[in-house]
Formats: C-alpha cells, structure tokens, sequence
C-alpha cells in the first residue's frame, strides 16, 4: 500500500505545475501563509519552486526555511463529476 501511494505522489509531481506552498507567517506569528505557485520538477523527483526575493514566502523562509508543498492534480477540479 505504501509503495502504491509513493508511486502514485510522485507521478502526480511529475506531470504537475501549480501547487499550494505553506510557509511558517513571520508577521502573524503562530499562523501558516499559503498561496499558489508555479514549479518544475527535476529527472529526480525534486520540485523547484519559483519564488521572488520580494515575495511574503521568501521572506518568511528567511526566518523559518520549513515548508509544505501541496500538489493536486489540476485535470480534476475541472471534472464535472468531482465538482457535482
């Protein structure tokens, strides 16, 4: 089950380009910043995020280089299926 799951994240990192990067708040201590932000992924499964000096991240990163990276697969929120 856990190798399917592996299997299955890192196919979806593959073919993604957007995703959700959480970064620790320097300015609101205690809460979480998120926003939208392009990506590329390398051969070995590595995402390299585009994120500008200026931006809120990098300056939260500065303070606390923690992250999470959320990555969904875009094909499905336009499903009419999924959205009902």
């Amino acid at each position: 089950m856990r190798e399917q799951v592996l299997k299955e994240a890192k196919s979806l990192l593959r073919v993604s380009t957007m995703g959700v990067l959480s970064t620790h708040s320097h300015t609101m201590k205690g809460y979480p910043f998120g926003s939208t932000v392009q990506f590329i992924n390398s051969d070995a499964n590595q995402a390299y995020l585009f994120i500008s000096d200026i931006a809120q991240h990098a300056k939260n990163l500065s303070h606390n280089s923690a992250l999470s990276l959320t990555v969904f697969d875009q094909k499905s929120q336009d499903d009419p299926e999924i959205l009902g």
